[in-house]
């Protein structure tokens, strides 16, 4: 049982801890001047104790004088705070006795020591200025007013006024001066600081719509162009599907780093902790970076510390995104060599350790001037940079925010002509693994060279290795042969004790006369030759050197290192739905026509059924109806949206004792608010858009459900009243219509020739009913004046606007993205006529570059004047 201590201690450490965050998130300076006058009285005391103890005259007298006042002070301060923690959001009624408290602690200390006191002055400047620099100008003024009056009123009582007037006016005039002054410049810097602020919100409103509205478009391009690669087309089609496929993966890397790198600014990085795998990690970094390095002929080694753990608890995807960053870095700068990647421990304790990531390249190197310059945003280390390799300038300012945000160091040692090496410490949770509990997890040929039997003895249990031979030319034709046999990269054990040659001159050599393909080598040596490996292994290619004391436990999670490193079938989904595992019925909502056909292709080559609706209200019809192994619901839908009905669906559920059907989310918005969101009204996850291939088919097997005719066939029926509406708004910023045509001809003229003039055709007439029957349904919500049914309809429009081309209908429908009722009520037949004029402007645009004839919307009937 807990002692009484202990729980007053960990009571004590809990309510300190919740009064530190609620502090924290304060944005004024309130809770310090609460604390700033405890601390004065405190001082004040104390001082007059000292005086009394020293026998100064009047010391005794002035603190009896003063002690009531100032014990009032001190527990009105005490009070003021207490509610302050209660009560945290700024309160004027708190902030107003704040300063009169003061400005009466300093009338009763005139009226104590005299009017004349020269101190007295400063402390009601200081009272003034405090004021305002921490609430603002309007408490400024109050501060200013109540001191004024506060001296002026003291003067007078002892006389002031009749003895030396002009020193009193000239003392409130310089006072009022330099108020003036100080509350001129408070404006100043506010409307400065505000301006700041305006700017950070538009630039954060601006990324938010670039993310949301880009990424809607490149999940056709993306999906689209891979689909097309796996189609029946000859290689000059291939390598240009191929070459839109990588173009759009590039522009939404952008689009992911200038998102990450607002959200660094901002503060506001989303962090997700989570168990990982560290060798899972650098495999997947590893093999990424191994197809650029191959490409320019590099060779890129991984060095890792047997003291490393497999399994850690961290932000893993901060974590890689460095690595790859890093390594990308250093590939692209480096024309010959070598790029190496080193991971050592540097501290160790119970549940934790603190890992050091070093990036090592044979590289041009840089400046000493320029190395602290190429960590800022948008900078790089020179102007030809850009001209000769291009990027964003962010890769680097980015790495060090994530670093930083894991309470890590990030740092740069560079000799120019010699390379670089980019080091990042981060201390990271792991779970210690028994040695009895290791698995040796181990798919690779291994062959020992050595003559120690001891050694031969330890290793060879348990099958951990293959052959042990005493000569390096023996050991070399073993792995040879036993790579072709089993057909993977071979491990070969070097024993430091038989090989006196140089290590990486030897790995050369060895390199050389194999015909194995990659070649792993792992170095066996004593304490102190383990020391001094960092130093070798920098040139060395050597995966490892493990202790000889123990080698078994060291070349076990070596194995695991290797195989991750080298195993690629996690990488690999099926193209075919013959090498589908099962075929699946599943449910899309989705009311962008261009994302239906990209998702339903999709599918449907992977050997899946698919029904596709349009809003969340036919969603959860369908789920009533029959049985789906999974949904894939869009989340901004008209009628219902996917968050609304994924939380009616979960609680009809849960009401009726059902398991319900997994639903994933498809959403253009990336941010963790909004996974969060998807969680908590009951979705399994979250796909985003554009929606990539291998992505889709692993969530499809992790999260779908097979059911068979004995499970439950449907929810039973719900009332249509229970759907609920919800607006969808957009951040998108208005461009001028001004400068957008009817038709985009590039976007038909794309469309044609991605699925042929008919198909072209069909989805212009396809827009052209559905204009029809968006314009009636805007109508209707304009005689309603249901601005959220207004706002639905256009968002609808808008989406299928976008699609076919019609930019000046897109844009019109933009606008009103977030149209209020009193807007609605006073214009909306105004923007219903202007809706119907671009709306024909786009259907005999269409009809002109397509050469057909589509329906027109009729004229509308208007029941109400704007």
């Amino acid at each position: 049982m807990p002692s009484l201590l202990g729980k007053v201690w960990y009571a004590g450490f809990h309510y300190k801890a919740k009064i530190t965050q609620i502090l924290a998130n304060r944005e004024d300076g309130e809770h310090e001047a609460q604390r700033s006058r405890v601390g004065m009285v405190v001082i004040w005391t104390s001082i007059h104790f000292a005086f009394m103890q020293a026998g100064y005259p009047d010391a005794e007298r002035t603190f009896n004088l003063l002690f009531a006042p100032g014990m009032s002070y001190l527990g009105l301060a005490v009070i003021l705070f207490l509610h302050l923690l209660y009560f945290p959001k700024p309160n004027p009624v708190r902030r107003v006795l704040s300063i009169t408290s003061d400005a009466s602690l300093l009338i009763c200390s005139a009226l104590t020591f005299g009017a004349d006191q020269g101190f007295l002055l400063p402390l009601y400047l200081w009272m003034v200025f405090s004021s305002g620099f921490r609430y603002g100008t309007a408490y400024l003024t109050y501060g200013a007013i109540l001191s004024v009056t506060s001296l002026s009123v003291l003067w007078g009582l002892q006389g002031g006024w009749t003895q030396a007037p002009i020193t009193c006016i000239a003392k409130i005039a310089g006072m009022l001066l330099l108020i003036g002054y100080v509350s001129r410049f408070l404006k100043a810097f506010n409307y400065a600081l505000e301006g700041e602020k305006q700017a950070s919100r538009a630039k954060s409103r601006f990324l938010a719509s670039i993310s949301h509205e880009v990424r809607t478009p490149l999940n056709a391009i993306c999906g689209l162009s891979d689909l097309l690669i796996e189609s029946r087309i000859d290689g000059e089609q291939r390598r240009m599907a191929k070459t839109i496929s990588e173009s759009g993966q590039s522009l939404l890397h952008l689009i992911n780093t200038l998102l990450d790198f607002s959200r660094a600014e901002s503060g506001r990085m989303p962090e997700k902790l989570e168990s990982f795998s560290l060798f899972a990690l650098v495999g997947r970094v590893y093999r990424v970076s191994k197809v650029q390095s191959t490409k320019k002929g590099l060779n890129l080694t991984i060095h890792g510390d047997p003291a490393l753990g497999s399994s850690y608890f961290g932000n893993m995807r901060f974590l890689e995104d460095c690595l790859i960053n890093l390594l990308t870095n250093a590939i692209k700068f480096t024309e010959k060599g070598s790029v190496t990647l080193s991971i050592s421990v540097v501290e160790s304790e119970k549940n934790s350790q603190r890992l050091r990531f070093e990036v090592i390249d044979t590289g041009p190197g840089i400046p000493k001037d320029a190395q602290q310059a190429i960590f800022e945003s948008f900078s790089q280390q020179d102007e030809s940079i850009l001209d000769r390799f291009g990027g964003s300038g962010l890769g680097l300012a980015l790495c060090r925010e994530y670093v930083h945000s894991m309470g890590g160091e990030i740092s740069l040692r560079s000799e120019v002509g010699k390379g670089s090496n980019f080091s990042i410490e981060v201390p990271l949770q792991y779970r210690q693994i028994e040695r009895e509990m290791m698995e040796p997890d181990c798919h690779f040929p291994m062959v020992l060279v050595t003559h120690d039997e001891d050694l031969v003895l330890s290793l060879g249990s348990n099958y951990m290795v293959d052959q042990a031979h005493a000569s390096v030319e023996q050991g070399l034709q073993a792995v040879t042969e036993e790579a072709v046999r089993k057909g993977a990269t071979p491990v070969l054990l070097l024993d430091r004790a038989l090989i006196k040659e140089v290590p990486q001159e030897i790995e050369k050599r060895l390199a050389k006369s194999t015909n194995a393909g990659s070649l792993e080598f792992v170095w066996i040596g004593d304490e102190g030759e383990i020391a001094q490996a960092p130093a070798l292994g920098y040139a060395s290619s050597a995966l490892s050197w493990i202790d000889r004391r123990q080698p078994r436990y060291d070349l076990r999670k070596l194995a695991s290192f290797a195989n991750h490193l080298h195993d690629s079938l996690d990488g690999i989904t099926a193209t075919s739905h013959e090498n589908s595992p099962q075929s699946r019925t599943i449910l899309v909502a989705d009311d962008n026509k261009t994302n239906q056909m990209v998702i339903e292709k999709m599918l449907i080559s992977m050997g899946h059924d698919v029904i596709l609706v349009g809003d969340g209200q036919q969603a959860l019809e369908q789920l009533q109806e029959g049985c789906f192994d999974l949904v894939l619901m869009d989340i901004n839908m008209p009628v219902l949206n996917g968050l609304d009905a994924s939380e009616q669906y979960t609680g009809i559920c849960e009401e009726q004792g059902l398991v319900g059907t997994p639903i994933l989310a498809l959403t253009a918005d990336a941010n963790l608010e909004m996974e969060q969101a998807c969680k908590v009204v009951g979705m399994q996850g979250c796909l985003h858009k554009p929606i990539d291939r291998t992505d889709l088919s692993k969530a499809i097997d992790l999260h779908a459900q097979v059911r068979t005719d004995n499970d439950n066939q449907g929810i039973d029926p719900v009332e249509p009243s229970q759907l609920q509406e919800q607006e969808t708004k957009t951040n998108l910023e208005e461009v001028p219509v001004e400068q957008l045509s009817p038709v985009c001809e590039t976007t038909v003229n794309d469309l044609v020739d991605l699925g042929g003039k008919d198909f072209v055709s069909e989805l212009a007439e396809q827009f052209s009913h559905d204009a029809a029957n968006a314009l009636l349904k805007l109508s209707d919500a304009v005689d309603q004046t249901d601005s959220a049914a207004f706002r639905d309809e256009a968002h609808a429009l808008r989406s299928a606007s976008a699609n076919i081309g019609a930019q000046m209908l897109f844009q019109t429908c933009l606008s009103w993205r977030e149209i209020e009722t009193s807007e609605l009520e006073s214009e909306g037949t105004q923007h219903l006529l202007r809706l119907q004029e671009e709306m024909q402007q786009a259907i005999e645009g269409l009809e002109q570059v397509l050469d057909v004839v589509l329906p027109k919307p009729g004229k509308l009937e208007f029941k109400k004047a704007g």
